[in-house]
């Protein structure tokens, strides 16, 4: 029972007491974080392309892998946006590049999910045309 009590108090403790890991802004500026905004747009975008074909029927796989592709530089958007917050020009260029996220998501679902009857359909249509003499 000491020891289970002992245990509890060395994790609160630690959690309590450990150092904050801070994120460094790797971005000098708002131009430098909408650029690498939407180059990991397009990055995401091409990696998942390579790997739809690859994913089972109905999967989430080219989502979650679009989606990782995105997420360290992403987790930046907010300090990006305060960045960028006297420029009206970057303003709209960072809300312009997160339509475009949204809408490149958007498309990496519907491939992932139109996918899986072409594959069928050509198929079937192969061995169609293979069995007629």
């Amino acid at each position: 029972m000491f020891a289970v009590a002992l245990g509890s108090i060395y994790q609160i403790s630690d959690q309590v007491f450990a150092p904050v890991t801070l994120v460094e802004f790797p971005y000098a500026n708002c131009a430098e974080g909408l650029t690498a905004l939407h180059g990991t747009i397009a990055d995401g975008r091409q990696f998942a392309d390579r790997h739809t074909d690859d994913a089972p029927s109905g999967s989430e796989l080219p989502l979650r892998q679009f989606r990782q592709r995105l997420k360290t530089t992403w987790r930046h958007r907010d300090r990006i946006a305060n960045v960028c917050r006297d420029s009206a020009k970057g303003l709209r260029a960072l809300a312009t590049i997160e339509r475009l996220r949204y809408a490149e998501e958007h498309g990496v679902r519907f491939r992932a999910a139109e996918i899986l009857p072409l594959r069928l359909a050509a198929e079937q249509a192969l061995q169609s045309a293979q069995a007629t003499p």
